[in-house]
């Protein structure tokens, strides 16, 4: 009887960890980029101005663009306390009463969210892995390409020896 039920709520959570690991695959490029562009800048800046500015250029930026992302995701999320206040009908005591009543409930919602997708993936993770290492393995070169780049890019600078420096 609850056969078909599991059935369709694993095919739903196999399609949702299946868009969610195609939109990851396809932001690793942007936020490449993102960096790229952030350190050409940052090279580029370090050029017009003393290295302590351009820092402070760069982080007045990120700062920005934190700020930015978050004006965003404020707009973009739902109010539930605005709801509920309309519907009680304004600031009474006893609407604000169920405000906070609102607030309680909704909060007792996230940690059943917090909970639910919890279970959600821990029993998505069998399914997932597989197609993950599959991927992983299909694309094993490109994996260790960005791997080596990655090594590369985060060593130090390389110093010239005594022995190799130009006698002045």
């Amino acid at each position: 009887m609850f056969q078909s039920l599991f059935r369709r709520a694993e095919v739903a959570i196999e399609q949702s960890i299946g868009q969610l690991l195609v939109r990851a695959i396809t932001a690793v490029p942007f936020i490449i980029a993102f960096a790229y562009g952030a350190s050409a800048l940052s090279v580029r800046l370090d050029r017009m101005y003393d290295p302590e500015t351009s820092r402070l250029i760069m982080a007045g930026l990120f700062l920005a663009l934190g700020v930015l992302a978050t004006l965003i995701v404020a707009v973009r999320a739902p109010r539930t306390s605005g709801a509920a206040a309309a519907e009680t009908g304004g600031a009474d005591p006893a609407g604000s009463r169920t405000t906070e009543e609102a607030r309680d409930a909704s909060k007792t919602m996230a940690d059943a969210d917090r909970e639910l997708i919890y279970a959600a993936l821990t029993s998505a993770a069998p399914i997932a892995l597989p197609h993950l290492a599959r991927l992983l393995l299909r694309n094993l070169p490109l994996v260790v390409a960005l791997a080596g780049a990655l090594f590369v890019m985060t060593r130090p600078a390389a110093q010239q020896s005594p022995a190799a420096a130009p006698a002045e």
